[in-house]
């Protein structure tokens, strides 16, 4: 899937196409430049490295569902309504998450948790997830919600 991120460069401020499943660095805009040319070698390798491994990056929802849970706070972002459909989505993902990476508990825990987790969430505009070298945020509506210097306290879930 690809995803538009905001990143720094030398440039400046700039907007970079990337694509999560390659973990490839498709290209690279500051302002209406193609700026990914213009990068050094070293340049792209490091930038698409950092993408690739979750840093260094800014990423603008404009609706996301947003829970802070015992395990960690998801961001789950909306592409279209907020239905019925959407918040099952988002309990599947969150299970499949604490399956993954809670392997020990019970599958019916993880089930519950990732239901109980769906009812407590929000639907919120304009989250913006800032994945830096050493803190991750959450910022919305221009306040913070959380910052941690563990990247896995944040997750961010795949949406739809």
């Amino acid at each position: 899937m690809n995803q538009l991120l905001t990143v720094n460069t030398r440039f400046g401020t700039s907007t970079a196409l990337f694509n999560t499943i390659h973990k490839r660095l498709i290209t690279v805009m500051h302002g209406d430049e193609d700026v990914t040319t213009s990068l050094q070698e070293w340049e792209r390798n490091s930038l698409q490295q950092d993408l690739a491994n979750g840093f260094g990056y800014t990423q603008t929802f404009k609706a996301a569902r947003v829970v802070s849970t015992g395990f960690g706070t998801f961001i789950f972002p909306l592409r279209g309504r907020d239905c019925e459909s959407r918040r099952f989505e988002m309990a599947v993902q969150i299970a499949g998450w604490l399956a993954e990476t809670r392997p020990h508990q019970d599958s019916a825990y993880q089930t519950s948790a990732a239901v109980r987790a769906v009812e407590n969430s929000e639907r919120y505009t304009n989250v913006v997830y800032k994945a830096g070298h050493d803190q991750f945020s959450i910022v919305i509506n221009g306040n913070t919600l959380g910052k941690t210097r563990i990247k896995s306290d944040i997750i961010v879930l795949e949406g739809k």
